[in-house]
């Protein structure tokens, strides 16, 4: 994150916030430019979000966005994260 602030992320955009989250999940620009973009039309088809904390309660917009984007299921992530710490105990 770019500023230790608390009050930061309540007095930016929702897309800085996406901005700052995205970072977490792609290395690439257009990566982050697509979800970003997902991410906003979900908030948009929801407006019962609670955004009182947009870092958390984006986090798992954020999230469930970009593992779509790259076709990577939670079962697959479960099963892969298993893997590695079978293979380092």
């Amino acid at each position: 994150m770019t500023s230790a602030d608390p009050n930061y992320f309540r007095e930016a955009s929702i897309r800085a916030v996406l901005t700052e989250l995205v970072e977490r999940f792609a290395s690439t620009g257009a990566a982050r430019k697509v979800i970003i973009e997902r991410a906003l039309l979900l908030i948009m088809d929801n407006p019962e979000l609670d955004l009182s904390d947009p870092a958390r309660d984006l986090l798992p917009v954020v999230r469930r966005v970009a593992l779509d984007y790259f076709q990577v299921s939670v079962d697959e992530k479960v099963s892969r994260q298993d893997q590695i710490n079978e293979d380092h105990p």
